[in-house]
């Protein structure tokens, strides 16, 4: 007696989905890279900006610390030379404006200037 095979033994629909489920767990798997890519990429130039910002915000601040530093000189109560005088402003002037000089002619040179 010849043996009886189920009517879904010789049907191929579903011989390939095997196939098509790892072609599809392949590509989902390598659309995730992409997105994990894009993503740390844009971090990757958010942080590198803010790294632009903060170089040119230290820059900044270390530029204007010189004359925060002679003018509180200038700001205590003591004497000092050319204190009420004309002169002494005009020195004071002169000494923050040969001090910060240099600063801002580096800073022009590296880019991070105005």
């Amino acid at each position: 007696m010849p043996r009886r095979s189920s009517p879904c033994a010789h049907d191929d629909r579903f011989g390939l989905a095997p196939v098509h489920v790892l072609r599809a767990t392949e590509w989902t798997e390598s659309l995730r890279d992409l997105v994990a890519t894009t993503a740390e990429t844009n971090l990757t130039i958010q942080a590198n900006r803010m790294n632009l910002i903060m170089n040119k915000v230290t820059s900044w601040a270390a530029t204007i610390a010189v004359p925060t530093a002679i003018t509180r000189f200038y700001g205590q109560n003591l004497p000092y030379p050319g204190n009420g005088t004309h002169w002494g402003v005009l020195v004071s002037t002169a000494f923050i404006l040969v001090m910060v000089h240099p600063a801002l002619c580096r800073l022009q040179t590296q880019g991070l200037g105005l």
